[in-house]
């Protein structure tokens, strides 16, 4: 008995149960002529068919209704099993299902022909290799074996499935080299696509680039004093000798370029007061006074002039950032400005 398989359970609860019945049946037939166990009593061959169907079979069998004696007869008890699941069944709504079959987008012809067999033996045909085979073509997804099978003498349902078979596998075969043919054009067009886009990319880089170094050429460079490349200054590193400082050259020197004096420290204006108003320094009321007309006599120094004021001449410290000039209130006080406010 190890040397064969065993027929699996059968299943009573999910699918097509006459289906499952149908298999299980065929599959323990097959089991007692391989393991030569045909010749047993018929008490034995029920023991087995029990013990292959398993445990919710062996409950139906203990509820079957029973002659005396049938209980052991194998024949009764497969009698019992076939009545409870193939009821009676309608002829008529068998064979609508079977023309109501049409093969399946994934159904290969093979597949297709084998639902088309095992439905015709529940519709109790008269011819019914013819029904398979008529069924069988006008079934068919694929218009163009159709058109092929329908071309010539009617064939055999074996002829007819032996046509399909082989444009099927033509089919799929020259799907198969379209595709690897696809994938090397595509790759290709990736390749010189890639290729354009990085050129393209290169020569947008170096008009970039040309670009960038025509306006440094067009411009002076603070550090040195000279039209050269970007990050290609000749006063990178070196020190300054004005300065000391490092980066520029002395003659772009800021520090250098800078007015003498420019640092020196504001000067101060020191407030003379009459001596008989010292005592009533603290309550005179500030007064603006305006110069209507200033005029340049000469220069001591590049930093001081002389200004005609009224007839006479006041030194005066130029101070360009001021947002005015004062005079101290001793020299207003020689001018001897009168009535002007």
């Amino acid at each position: 008995m190890d040397h064969f398989n065993a027929p699996g359970n059968l299943d009573i609860h999910q699918g097509n149960l006459a289906e499952n019945w149908r298999r299980f049946k065929q599959s323990f037939d097959i089991y007692l002529i391989a393991a030569e166990e045909n010749n047993k009593p018929d008490a034995a061959r029920v023991a087995m068919l029990l013990n292959f169907a398993g445990e919710d079979a062996l409950e139906l069998y203990e509820n079957f209704t029973y002659a005396e004696d049938d209980k052991q007869n194998l024949n009764k008890v497969v009698e019992q099993f076939e009545n409870y699941f193939n009821p009676q069944k309608s002829i008529l709504f068998e064979r609508f299902k079977f023309w109501e079959y049409k093969q399946e987008k994934t159904e290969t012809v093979d597949e297709y022909a084998t639902r088309l067999r095992t439905q015709v033996k529940q519709c109790q045909f008269v011819a019914p290799q013819n029904m398979v085979r008529d069924k069988f073509v006008l079934g068919l997804s694929n218009n163009s074996v159709k058109e092929r099978l329908l071309r010539g003498k009617d064939p055999t349902i074996t002829k007819a499935l032996e046509i399909a078979r082989t444009i099927e596998t033509s089919k799929k075969q020259i799907d198969a080299m379209k595709n690897t043919s696809n994938a090397c054009d595509t790759n290709m067009f990736k390749k010189e696509e890639n290729s354009d886009i990085n050129n393209l990319q290169k020569s947008r880089d170096t008009k970039k680039q040309t670009q960038k170094s025509r306006s440094y050429e067009k411009r002076t460079c603070q550090y040195c004093g000279r039209f050269h490349a970007p990050r290609s200054c000749p006063a990178f590193g070196k020190r300054c000798n004005y300065c000391k400082k490092i980066g520029h050259f002395e003659s772009v020197c800021r520090l250098k370029s800078r007015r003498p004096g420019r640092n020196k420290d504001v000067c101060t204006l020191q407030r003379h007061a009459k001596t008989n108003n010292a005592d009533n320094s603290e309550d005179r009321t500030p007064t603006l006074y305006c110069l209507n007309d200033v005029n340049s006599l000469n220069n001591k120094d590049s930093w001081h002039v002389d200004v005609k004021i009224l007839d006479k001449s006041v030194n005066f410290k130029i101070d360009t950032g001021a947002d005015c000039n004062v005079i101290s209130e001793k020299i207003f006080d020689e001018l001897k400005v009168k009535n002007l406010k």
